[in-house]
């Protein structure tokens, strides 16, 4: 189930606030959410989805929803939930999130689009680089996977 988010849902918010680490928005352009420098992240009403903070994500209890461990050769994180169970792998060459059976979820384009696996762009990360890949993995694997299923 996605992570709840804090407090009732304010106005929607069309524009990402100034200030913050990175924007997600989605396939038509619409602003999802943002996250904030100290790892907050904030939906388009206002409300606290959650943190991503150094391999973790989690829930607005502060509650572990997801974290990343690498793997045996340093060029991919395991992505695994609150449970211990993998549910992908990002591969740290491409930002790319891989399903467990080896199929892509998403992959992050060095311009932030979010790309699906059939290349349908699913929305875009702004700004983006390659050093912003593992709290943009956390945040579409663990607080706002709805995003990476629309494919």
């Amino acid at each position: 189930a996605p992570p709840r988010a804090a407090g009732p849902p304010g106005p929607l918010i069309a524009e990402a606030p100034a200030g913050i680490r990175f924007a997600v928005y989605g396939p038509d352009g619409e602003y999802r959410a943002s996250c904030g420098g100290d790892g907050v992240v904030v939906n388009n009403r206002g409300q606290i989805l959650g943190f991503v903070e150094d391999l973790q994500a989690g829930g607005v209890d502060m509650s572990l929803l997801g974290e990343f461990e690498s793997d045996a050769t340093g060029a991919a994180l395991v992505a695994k939930d609150e449970d211990d169970r993998v549910v992908a792998t990002l591969r740290l060459d491409a930002c790319r999130l891989v399903a467990p059976g080896g199929s892509t979820v998403a992959e992050v384009k060095p311009d932030g689009r979010i790309l699906g696996p059939r290349c349908q762009e699913l929305g875009a990360v702004r700004p983006f680089s390659y050093a912003l890949q593992r709290e943009v993995g956390l945040y579409l694997l663990f607080l706002d996977p709805a995003l990476v299923e629309l494919c």
